[in-house]
């Protein structure tokens, strides 16, 4: 059984805000039309609810339990205006127009009879003017313009009459809908009858090419639904937006520090802006392209990409199907001096080493510790000091001895615990060569 859209409506606004408190949420939209540095946005008017009257409508349509006549102008589009990114607003506005219609159309609204919305040039007019921050004072619902006298000019400061001037409008635009009778089922929907020489207003069970929603009281209508919610299926006959997964996601010129990753564009490709590779569930790339490198990888480890397409307002397609690519491991060099003299010391390295720390001996006795780099490379510097007066001390690692590199010839060795190892020779220089010789100090 299908979801209903009362509860699909819940679950988009939730999701728009991060499922953050009701009261919280209010108080934002009322900072925000409050703060005299912001733009001041007249869908936003009609959050002026107290918090106590807020909660229980937003609480209502959160968990899908009901819809009440004045969750539109009240809950739903200061909500979904305030808290949409810029550029998702409009693709925000269609999705929750079609949602809340839906829910309307298929009856999940209150119980108890309420007015059905009837569209009055004046009263919907009315809040343009209240918003006008120079008038002070507002013309009476039953009085026509031309009989209302001029309205004195005031000076303002801040927003503290934009509340007083929600409720008035909101108050004028109800008090164009009266409730004349029960419904009576249309094929294009439930019709309320109104005012006495005035045609009935259709509430229609199902979105239609170009459907209106409640009256917003800025006058200025939601634009009409043309795309789905995000995730939801396309409308019958009209194709999605939303871009299809990419396919055949391979991966080609395997190295120690990269990879190319190529994929199929999704079927509706006309509809993708852009790719993003993931890395381990992490974003490294956005490609238009079909084909990118994966660069700065560690030699010898195995990585998991995958591939989604994006169209341009920001909706992801379903990923791709998922590889695990092995870098290349290198075979192991190692670097020491042919030569050194006598005293001196000197440096040793390598590059391609499968572990984080290389054991650097000299002629079996341990000297140092090489630390590997994300490039598997290392480099460190035997250190060769005086002791008593007397050069070419080397000290043996943990405090274990030292030993006296006089000019003679020697094996350096590098090592990976329980891996790869090698051995190259050194000869120190300087002074008539001699056995070479060890010792605890």
């Amino acid at each position: 059984m299908a979801e209903p859209a009362i509860k699909r409506l819940g679950t988009f606004l939730a999701d728009l805000t991060q499922d953050k408190p009701p009261d919280q949420i209010h108080q934002e939209i009322l900072d925000r039309l409050r703060d005299p540095g912001q733009d001041l946005d007249h869908r936003l008017a009609g959050i002026y609810l107290h918090v106590k009257d807020f909660v229980p409508i937003w609480t209502a349509i959160r968990n899908g339990v009901s819809l009440p006549a004045s969750s539109w102008e009240t809950v739903v589009l200061p909500v979904v205006v305030h808290f949409s990114p810029p550029q998702n607003l409009k693709p925000h506005l269609e999705a929750i127009t079609s949602l809340f219609l839906n829910a309307r159309g298929s009856r999940e609204i209150e119980t108890e009879p309420t007015p059905a919305p009837v569209y009055e040039p004046e009263p919907v007019s009315l809040l343009d003017s209240i918003f006008d921050e120079e008038l002070d004072e507002l013309p009476r619902l039953d009085t026509e313009p031309a009989q209302q006298p001029a309205a004195p000019v005031k000076a303002r400061s801040g927003r503290r009459w934009v509340p007083q001037a929600a409720a008035v409008a909101i108050v004028a635009v109800a008090a164009v809908a009266i409730w004349t009778g029960g419904p009576a089922e249309n094929p294009g929907g439930t019709s309320f009858s109104a005012l006495p020489g005035r045609p009935p207003v259709i509430v229609p069970t199902e979105p239609s090419a170009s459907p209106s929603p409640e009256p917003q009281v800025s006058g200025s209508p939601v634009p009409a639904p043309s795309s789905p919610a995000p995730g939801a299926p396309p409308p019958p006959g009209q194709p999605s937006r939303i871009p299809g997964a990419p396919t055949g996601l391979s991966a080609s010129n395997v190295d120690r520090n990269s990879v190319t990753l190529s994929w199929r564009a999704p079927a509706n490709a006309t509809t993708v802006a852009h790719y993003k590779i993931f890395q381990d569930g992490t974003p490294i790339g956005q490609p238009t392209a079909t084909t990118d490198d994966a660069v700065n990888l560690r030699p010898g480890t195995t990585y998991t990409f995958v591939v989604r397409a994006y169209n341009s307002a920001g909706e992801e397609s379903p990923p791709s199907n998922s590889i695990s690519v092995t870098t290349a491991v290198p075979s192991p060099s190692f670097d020491v001096p042919g030569t050194v003299d006598f005293g001196s010391s000197f440096n040793v390295g390598g590059f391609g080493w499968p572990c984080t720390d290389v054991r650097i001996t000299i002629d079996g006795n341990p000297v140092e510790i090489g630390k590997v780099d994300e490039f598997t490379s290392f480099d460190v510097q035997i250190q060769v000091h005086d002791q008593d007066g007397e050069p070419g001390w080397v000290d043996f690692l943990s405090g274990g001895g030292r030993m006296h590199l006089i000019p003679a010839d020697y094996t350096v060795t590098a090592s990976c615990p329980g891996g790869p190892s090698k051995s190259e020779p050194l000869t120190v220089i300087g002074m008539p060569m001699v056995e070479p010789s060890s010792g605890t100090g």
